[in-house]
């Protein structure tokens, strides 16, 4: 069986949630024995980011933020690793070389096998809208050489990389 790789940033928000731990007077987490012996057992390092996600003019995040407290609070120290390419991020999480987690993943059953997740702390939907005359636009594959609207960049750059 494949083993799976462990999402810390889903893991610590859960511990940050979790009623057992609390911040102390030194702005620490207090874990609990268990988190401490799967922080031990699991030292993630890496984690992917998007770079097309919304940044400042550092190339700041909500990500990047999130793994700033997370390494704040608990010691740790998650390197936020940028990808350009959606794929080429998502690919090395799961070969878990390089990358051993992934930022902003949505939940599915299929992805179930190689990550743990959190609730979720971001939600972003899209939506495909076409006239309800329309009954040849059923997924993202069928605008293929299609003219379309997008509201911005980031969505832009997202579909170049799912047709």
């Amino acid at each position: 069986m494949r083993l799976k790789i462990i999402l810390i940033l889903m893991f610590l928000i859960g511990v940050g949630i979790n009623a057992s731990s609390s911040i102390n007077d030194k702005n620490t987490l207090n874990l609990t024995e268990n988190e401490k012996d799967w922080l031990d057992k699991n030292p993630i390092q890496k984690v992917a980011v998007m770079n097309y996600w919304p940044q400042n003019d550092e190339g700041e995040s909500l990500d990047t933020d999130i793994l700033k407290l997370i390494n704040k609070y608990t010691g740790t120290n998650i390197i936020p690793i940028p990808f350009d390419v959606w794929k080429e991020g998502y690919d090395k999480a799961i070969n878990a070389d390089e990358i051993n987690g992934i930022m902003g993943l949505s939940h599915t059953k299929e992805r179930e096998e190689y990550f743990y997740y959190s609730p979720a702390y971001d939600f972003n939907p899209a939506y495909l809208v076409v006239r309800n005359s329309n009954n040849t636009i059923n997924e993202l594959k069928d605008l293929k050489l299609k003219f379309t609207q997008i509201e911005n960049e980031i969505n832009i750059k997202m579909l170049g990389q799912l047709l």
